[in-house]
């Protein structure tokens, strides 16, 4: 947990707090009437995932159960995405709530007291949702409730993963009812654009190791689960003991078109991964059927319902209970320096098309946390809001983003905030300078620092 003030510096904090508490709880209340009650005893769980790895079949399929309630995107970043009816998929306060008290939503709203025959509570979770700082704490309550079970998918083909998103993301379509609503849209693929997905991918799949080494959770493939979904959907209730039942699966898969004819430019990447860590990619050409090489250089098969991990402290992971994705396969030398290279390029390039906007806001950010830390020295408490600032100093002027707008400010737990600006467009979300700049800061000791 967070370190917190000692002495009289904690009254005025810990009012704040209860008062944030207080109103997410009375949302609990508003939730459909039909699922409220008093039972608390059942079991949360969490489907784990990156995009176009199966998540949507496994949540939307397990939510037919009729003891199980699961969610969609909790923390899509525009929306809440609950999919669940009597919800509201577009409440600007629960929005709000979710944004500035990500925790008490959890707590408070999500898993909030159900009716007695509700024996599991669920949602599915991207890994990148949580890449905006405010949302960060999720990681650490995920930490903090090692009774929460995972259900954890992967996919092995990340070239198929890259492919089918571009797809989806063109036709603005991520799922089918019905085989005649298949895509026969084509798209080309930046190489070095590919090459830092990869990497990306790799990177997101070592930090949701580490974060998961503790709870009990059950990882499989896409590719495994496409192939016998009935077999590991039995396994997944037995899991969550919810009682095993025949469920209405409405999914259908979206893309089974060779990646030779989705991917204009299949000959170009090839040539440019060949002799990289990625060449088993394009070893065969029927979307989702590479398979990653194992340590041994022995492409052998998974079981066909993954393992279960069972919590454990502090022990290392073994290799083959986490599952061969996070394995290395061996790599030439000048495929890694090139590699390198493009990956040098694209960062220098990025960080170089960084606008002034985003830098003059982020300097603006830099300037109301350090008035906030001389406020926090002078009253030992955070200002209920950035007026208090002005109030305790008039000479102060007021600090806007690089648009003119103010920045949001808010107060997320007893001793940490968040400032928010929210781009170009003035609305979350967006991309370029209409993105979203957000910073966490955290009160220790008295001193205002950013937030780990």
């Amino acid at each position: 947990m967070p370190q917190k003030y000692s002495g009289r510096i904690t009254g005025p904090l810990k009012s704040l707090a209860r008062q944030a508490t207080h109103d997410s709880a009375a949302l609990a209340t508003e939730r459909p009437q039909a699922l409220q009650g008093n039972n608390r005893n059942y079991q949360r769980f969490v489907v784990l995932s990156h995009q176009r790895s199966g998540s949507s079949l496994v949540i939307n399929t397990l939510a037919t159960h009729p003891h199980v309630i699961g969610f969609g995107e909790l923390f899509n970043l525009g929306r809440i995405a609950f999919n669940w009816e009597g919800f509201d998929n577009n409440s600007a306060r629960l929005l709000a709530v979710r944004n500035s008290r990500p925790i008490a939503f959890l707590e408070d709203y999500v898993f909030s007291a159900y009716r007695d025959d509700i024996r599991a509570v669920g949602f599915k979770l991207f890994p990148d949702q949580l890449d905006n700082p405010a949302l960060r704490y999720v990681w650490k309550w995920l930490a903090q409730n090692q009774d929460v079970k995972i259900i954890y998918l992967t996919r092995r083909n990340l070239l198929a993963t890259y492919a089918s998103l571009l797809v989806a993301e063109k036709d603005g379509k991520f799922g089918i009812r019905d085989t005649s609503e298949r895509t026969q849209t084509t798209i080309a693929i930046d190489p070095e654009k590919c090459l830092i997905e990869f990497q990306k991918r790799k990177c997101y799949h070592k930090a949701v190791e580490k974060k998961l080494e503790r709870h009990e959770v059950i990882q499989w493939t896409y590719e495994d689960l496409a192939g016998a979904p009935e077999e590991h959907l039995q396994q997944a209730q037995q899991f969550l003991g919810v009682g095993v039942r025949d469920l209405r699966i409405s999914s259908v898969k979206q893309e089974v078109r060779p990646l030779s004819q989705v991917i204009e430019n299949y000959d170009e990447l090839c040539e440019y991964f060949a002799g990289t860590e990625w060449e088993y990619l394009f070893e065969d050409q029927l979307t989702g059927s590479a398979q990653e090489p194992s340590v041994s250089g022995n492409n052998t098969s998974r079981d066909v319902a993954g393992p279960i991990r069972q919590r454990r402290k502090r022990q290392a992971v073994p290799a083959g209970v986490v599952g061969r994705y996070f394995r290395r396969p061996a790599v030439a030398g000048s495929a890694i320096a090139i590699s390198l290279l493009f990956v040098g390029f694209f960062l220098m390039q990025m960080f170089a098309s960084k606008t002034s906007g985003q830098d003059q806001t982020m300097s603006a950010i830099g300037q109301i946390a350090s008035r906030i830390k001389t406020y926090v020295h002078e009253h030992r408490e955070l200002p209920p809001a950035l007026d208090a600032l002005r109030a305790n100093d008039e000479s102060i002027n007021e600090v806007t983003d690089a648009w003119k707008r103010p920045l949001d400010y808010s107060v997320v737990g007893p001793d940490t905030f968040v400032l928010i600006s929210y781009g170009s467009d003035g609305v979350p979300g967006g991309s370029g300078d209409g993105s979203d700049i957000v910073r966490t800061y955290q009160v220790v000791g008295g001193d205002v620092r950013d937030f780990q």
